[in-house]
């Protein structure tokens, strides 16, 4: 599902320290969950369920990830 920013309205909005180019994937964390948006185009936001950011946070940082390889879930 993908929501408008102006349906949303309120937040605030983190980005990494190390965006310089003004393209760059923004969080913002509620009650409800996790949205994530790219900077570049505020207007869409991805909502996440927090279990499925925090998920996702522990996948990065345990470098699961293949470059260029794209990852599809299968249950």
């Amino acid at each position: 599902m993908v929501v408008d920013v102006r349906d949303q309205g309120n937040g605030r909005w983190r980005r990494s320290a190390q965006c310089s180019d003004g393209n760059c994937v923004e969080v913002n964390a509620g009650d409800d969950g996790v949205l994530v948006r790219n900077s570049a185009d505020p207007g869409v936001q991805l909502p996440l369920a927090t279990e499925a950011w925090k998920a996702f946070v522990d996948d990065l940082k345990a470098d699961v990830f293949e470059p260029g390889e794209p990852r599809v879930a299968t249950e």
